[in-house]
């Protein structure tokens, strides 16, 4: 059996295109996959740019991961791509990992708005929750991989929110919990430790800037216009 740790970028889809996509408020526009082997040692990577077909790549996109719609306009559409990446996948039987379960119900409700018939689908399976199993492991409720990440000492590989850089930071946890070495009891509780100290951190970080933007606009509501003469 082979691993992939799987992540996706995604891009929104406009308002006025809601009615040609149904269910579908987001579209995959970037993949990026790890593939491991059965004692979780990187084989090869994937990385691959997805044309969506709903609507262009919006601002916010762009802010959060930097691709324009330039880069996509050329490129397959999801129904094709998501045969590309099963070519690379291969044959061998694969278990799929993403960092929550947002990136597998996205590629299924949008494989089947975009008329991917099931046997395709079902190729996604053997799919794990990998935050959710990781949290647990470290006695935590969700968090994010960067928080993740920091509570064991890593650190991000490459840009955040690019799809092939996000899953190899991700299999860096991934190696972590599969690593009875790495993984011993005096350093699980050191990770449980640091972890929640680190995510106590910013959760405090978020509240004071909470704080601190309320006060701001109290204090331009505050402001009275200055009477014309």
């Amino acid at each position: 059996m082979v691993h992939i740790f799987v992540d996706f970028e995604m891009n929104q889809v406009a308002w006025s295109a809601r009615n040609l996509s149904g269910i579908v408020k987001n579209e995959i526009v970037q993949i990026g996959a790890v593939k491991l082997d059965e004692k979780y040692r990187v084989i090869s990577m994937y990385e691959a740019y997805v044309r969506p077909m709903y609507s262009t790549i919006c601002p916010i996109c762009t802010k959060l991961t930097g691709i324009v719609q330039d880069q996509v306009a050329d490129e397959m559409s999801l129904p094709e791509s998501i045969l590309d990446f099963l070519n690379w996948v291969g044959e061998e039987p694969a278990r799929f990992y993403s960092w929550s379960d947002n990136d597998s119900r996205q590629l299924r409700s949008e494989l089947k708005a975009k008329g991917v018939k099931d046997p395709v689908i079902a190729c996604f399976d053997d799919w794990v929750d990998f935050q959710k199993e990781y949290c647990q492991m470290v006695g935590q409720s969700r968090m994010g991989l960067d928080v993740a990440l920091s509570g064991a000492g890593l650190h991000q590989i490459g840009s955040k929110h690019s799809a092939a850089s996000d899953a190899l930071s991700s299999v860096q946890l991934l190696k972590l919990a599969k690593s009875p070495k790495y993984f011993a009891d005096h350093r699980r509780n050191n990770i449980m430790v640091y972890t929640r100290k680190v995510r106590l951190e910013v959760q405090q970080r978020k509240q004071a800037n909470k704080l601190k933007y309320a006060a701001k606009n109290k204090a331009a509501k505050e402001v009275k216009p200055k009477a014309r003469g």
